[in-house]
C-alpha cells in the first residue's frame, strides 16, 4: 500500500491521501488520530480480502456488496458498527476509504517484473441510527494509474462505467490532430503528383492514416460513456474477490449479445458502439483485473498491537488471549529453526539488543510451550518469564518479524507490518536502536512498516540514519514521519539531507525536554 486517505471516518471529515514510505512513523498527541489511520488501513484490507465473510454475506439484501465493521479475523479493529465508524460531524450517512497500491509482479510474457499501480476508492452508506455491523457499498471506483483508465461501479444507479483520465484524453486529441495534419500534407502532395505509381502509393498512405484517425476517434468514445448493467454485474460478486471480478465484467459484457431488440433504436446504436469500443480494450481489462486480484490477494498486513506480556513458565497453545503464547506457537509452527539465514539474522539483532543469542522453544505434550533465551557464550539458559517486561516485549517483536520474514521472504509483494508503540517499557538507548532495526529489516528483506510511536529517541535515530546515508546519491530515504496535530489533519515532517526536518512538531513533543531544562536553568539563576 502506497497511499491511504478517507472521508467521514471516525475523527476525520476529510483525511488527505498520505504517501507511505517504506518505514512510516506516526507521531502526535493521544487521540490525535494515529489509530484512526491504522484502523482505516486494516478495515479496508480486511474487506478487500473478504476477512470474516461467509458465502452468503458478500451481497446485502439490497443487492449492494456488503462492508463489514465487525470482522475479527485477521485483525480486530474494535470498531464494530457503521455508526461508530461514521464521523460525528458527517453531513451525510456515507464514508469513503481510499488506497493506492504500487507493487511489482513477474510477467512471464516479457520475462521481467512490471509495475502495477492502481487506486481503489470504496463509498459505504448505512443508517447511523441503527447499531448495524454491516453496511452497503454504494460505489467502487478503481483507477488504473498505469494506463490512466477509471472504472466506476455505482450500486445505487445500478450502472458501471469506464473512462479515460483527462491526461489520456488530451494525448488522444493531440495524436488525432497530428495525424490529420499529416493526412493534409499527403493530400496536397497527391494532388500535385503526376506519376501514377507514386500517386497510388500516396493514396495507400492516405487510407492508412484515415484508418488510424478513425481508430483514435473510436477510442476517444471511451472517454465518457456509461453502460447500464441491470443485474448482470452481480454475477461477479458471489465470491470474495469483488473488485477484480467487477473489472472483468466489462470483458464479459462484450461477449453478451445486445439485449436491445429494436436494431433501429438509439439505445441499440449506443450499445453497439459501446461494445465495439470495449472490445478493443478487453485484453487490457482482463490483464488489469488479474493484476488487481494478484496484489490484493497477496498484500498482507501484520498488526503488532500494544500488548501486555505474561511472565509464566508454560504458555498454553489454546490461550488465544495471550499474545506471547500465540507468537510462540506461530514461531514454532513456522519451523524457523530450520532456516539458518533467518535464525542467524535474528540472532545478530538479539545480540545487538543484548538479549542473548536465540530463543529455544520446547513443546510440552502438544498442549503448550516453554521458552528460554539462550546465551551460547556463557551457556546460560533463562526462562523468558525471568526477563524484564521490556525485554520480553522486544523478543515478541523480533519473533513476529522473523515469522513474517520466513513467510514472505520469497514473495514479490512484501507485507506491511503495523506496530503500535514498540518502545513500551524499553530503555531510551534501546528505543533509539529500534530505528536501525526497522531500517535494517526493510533494507534486507523488504518488509514495510507503519509505526505508531511517542518515542523521541526512535525518531532522532531515524534522523541520524538519514544524515549518515544521504550523501550517497543512489540511496533512497525509506523513512516518512507524519505529525498528527490535535485538531487538524496530519502533515509530512519532510527530512532534509542533513537529517533535520523541514516542518516543526507541535507543542509537547520534541520541545518538552528543552522546556523542562530551561525551567531548571531559570530556577538556578533565580529568574
Amino acid at each position: 500500500m502506497k497511499q491511504i486517505g478517507f472521508k467521514n471516518f471516525r475523527k476525520f471529515e476529510n483525511f488527505p491521501m498520505l504517501t507511505l514510505g517504506d518505514i512510516t512513523i506516526l507521531v502526535g498527541r493521544n487521540n490525535a488520530g494515529k489509530s484512526t489511520m491504522v484502523k482505516a488501513i486494516l478495515l479496508l484490507m480486511d474487506n478487500l480480502q473478504g476477512a470474516g465473510y461467509n458465502h452468503y454475506s458478500t451481497i446485502k439484501d439490497d443487492n449492494h456488496p456488503a462492508f463489514r465493521f465487525d470482522a475479527a479475523q485477521p485483525h480486530n479493529t474494535h470498531i464494530g458498527t457503521f455508526s461508530r465508524a461514521l464521523n460525528n460531524n458527517a453531513k451525510s450517512d456515507e464514508l469513503m476509504l481510499e488506497a493506492t497500491f504500487v507493487d511489482n509482479r513477474h510477467d512471464s510474457q516479457i520475462n521481467q517484473s512490471r509495475e502495477i499501480n492502481f487506486t481503489i476508492s470504496i463509498s459505504i452508506t448505512g443508517d447511523k441510527s441503527l447499531n448495524n455491523s454491516v453496511a452497503s457499498v454504494s460505489k467502487i471506483r478503481i483507477t488504473n494509474n498505469t494506463e490512466n483508465t477509471v472504472f466506476v461501479f455505482d450500486f445505487v444507479k445500478n450502472t458501471m462505467s469506464v473512462a479515460m483520465t483527462e491526461e489520456v484524453k488530451q494525448t488522444i486529441l493531440k495524436d488525432n490532430q497530428k495525424l490529420l495534419k499529416d493526412w493534409e500534407v499527403l493530400r496536397d502532395t497527391f494532388k500535385k503528383e503526376t506519376d501514377p505509381i507514386a500517386a497510388a502509393e500516396l493514396s495507400r498512405e492516405m487510407k492508412e492514416l484515415e484508418r488510424r484517425v478513425a481508430s483514435i476517434k473510436k477510442s476517444s468514445v471511451m472517454k465518457d460513456f456509461e453502460v447500464n448493467t441491470s443485474l448482470r454485474i452481480f454475477n461477479y460478486i458471489d465470491n470474495f474477490d469483488i473488485v477484480s471480478n467487477l473489472i472483468s465484467a466489462f470483458a464479459d459484457y462484450c461477449d453478451h449479445p445486445i439485449e436491445v431488440k429494436n436494431k433501429k433504436s438509439k439505445e441499440y446504436k449506443i450499445e453497439k458502439e459501446n461494445k465495439l469500443v470495449l472490445h478493443g480494450y478487453a485484453v487490457n481489462f482482463a490483464r488489469f483485473a488479474n493484476d488487481v486480484s494478484y496484489i490484493i490477494s497477496r498484500k498482507n498486513i501484520e498488526y503488532i498491537y500494544a500488548h501486555s506480556v505474561s511472565q509464566k513458565a508454560l504458555y498454553s497453545i489454546d490461550d488465544a488471549n495471550d499474545y506471547l503464547a500465540k507468537t510462540l506457537h506461530e514461531y514454532y509452527k513456522a519451523n524457523i529453526s530450520d532456516n539458518i539465514s533467518v535464525m542467524t539474522y535474528i540472532s545478530q539483532w538479539m545480540q545487538r539488543f543484548q538479549l542473548g543469542h536465540y530463543v529455544k522453544i520446547t513443546p510440552i505434550e502438544g498442549e503448550g510451550y516453554t521458552a528460554k533465551v539462550v546465551n551460547t557464550v556463557s551457556q546460560e539458559e533463562r526462562h523468558l518469564a525471568d526477563l524484564g517486561m521490556g525485554s520480553i516485549q522486544l523478543i515478541v517483536l523480533m519473533l513476529r518479524l522473523a515469522i513474517a520474514i520466513q513467510k514472505y521472504g520469497k514473495s514479490v509483494v512484501k507485507p506491511t507490518i503495523i506496530i503500535e508503540e514498540p518502545e513500551q517499557n524499553l530503555h531510551p538507548a534501546v528505543q533509539s536502536l529500534l530505528a536501525e532495526f526497522f531500517y535494517d529489516v526493510n533494507h534486507t528483506y523488504g518488509l514495510h512498516f507503519v509505526i505508531e510511536t511517542h518515542s523521541e529517541y526512535l525518531i532522532r535515530r531515524s534522523q541520524v540514519v538519514v544524515a549518515e546515508n544521504s550523501d550517497n546519491e543512489e540511496w533512497k530515504n525509506p523513512f516518512a514521519v507524519y505529525y498528527f496535530p490535535e485538531d487538524d489533519v496530519p502533515y509530512d515532517m519532510k527530512y532534509t539531507k542533513s537529517g533535520r526536518f523541514e516542518e516543526k512538531f507541535g507543542e509537547g513533543f520534541f520541545d518538552t525536554a528543552s522546556e523542562l531544562n530551561m525551567r531548571i536553568i531559570r530556577k538556578e539563576r533565580g529568574l
